[in-house]
């Protein structure tokens, strides 16, 4: 998960540095608008992106934190299979 997570954070930075790079040759030859409106479209993409992966993450850590066992003097009895 953790490496699964670092290489998407590294996708969506190589992302980000494309899209900054687009603005600034935009910048140079003075064609703003087109470029705002293609940036605009990639960092919406860029969010949508992100945000599955914080579910994900989010997922994770749930499963995780159900799963860890819990200190001996402060267990709860678990129901056995089956049981209601």
């Amino acid at each position: 998960m953790l490496r699964d997570s670092i290489d998407e954070l590294d996708v969506l930075i190589a992302e980000l540095t494309g899209l900054r790079q687009e603005l600034s040759l935009a910048d140079l030859r003075g064609m703003e608008e087109d470029a705002l409106w293609d940036v605009e479209a990639g960092l919406r993409h860029l969010a949508r992106r992100a945000e599955a992966r914080a579910t994900v993450v989010r997922r994770a850590i749930e499963l995780n934190r159900n799963a860890r066992p819990r200190p001996a003097g402060n267990a709860t009895p678990r129901p056995a299979s089956g049981a209601a």
